[in-house]
């Protein structure tokens, strides 16, 4: 699992009587698991129950399947990586 403070790079536009430009940068969490196959649907089910607010934009979630991984250090491949 690794936890990061990521910053995301908005661009508003507003129209009321003239367009403004608001630029900012928003703080973030990034969340990345990596688990096997069998542990998936428990993993989504606790983030949903945690994490959603109710808010829009509250975040997304991706589910990616993993096809090898490498240590560099080692040189490990495979599921003893994690």
């Amino acid at each position: 699992m690794t936890a990061q403070y990521v910053k995301l790079f908005r661009a508003l536009k507003i129209k009321y009587r003239w367009y403004i430009n608001c630029f900012d940068l928003k703080n973030l969490h990034r969340l990345e698991i990596f688990a096997p196959d069998a542990m998936v649907a428990t993993i989504v089910s606790v983030l949903m129950e945690h994490t959603h607010i109710g808010n829009t934009c509250n975040g997304k979630l991706f589910i990616l399947p993993v096809e090898e991984g490498l240590r560099f250090d080692t040189g490990e491949r495979g599921a003893d990586v994690a």
